[in-house]
């Protein structure tokens, strides 16, 4: 649909995992639950490559500092560069 170099950008996302492929044993990649708009350009999932050492679980929701790489046919594609899991982060008082 469209392709897009976008200069590399960092954002912070709020997401639920969907997907985690685990290429070999120093790449994985993991695809977030994402509808909407993004730099004017309409959006299906996210792609990201997790650092070496990275596990995140399938069907827990993140919070994600990432930087984007590119943007092609409705997906975001970046790089996780920080990651929390939104569980650990609720109120325990």
């Amino acid at each position: 649909m469209f392709a897009s170099s976008v200069r590399m950008k960092n954002v912070i996302i709020v997401s639920k995992c969907l997907g985690v492929t685990q290429i070999n044993l120093q790449e994985s990649w993991y695809e977030f639950h994402f509808k909407g708009v993004y730099a004017g350009k309409s959006l299906k999932k996210i792609r990201l490559l997790g650092r070496q050492g990275l596990k995140l679980t399938y069907g827990e929701e993140y919070l994600l500092y990432i930087q984007i790489t590119s943007l092609h046919n409705g997906t975001l594609n970046g790089l996780i560069l920080k990651t929390a899991m939104l569980l650990d982060l609720r109120d325990r008082s």
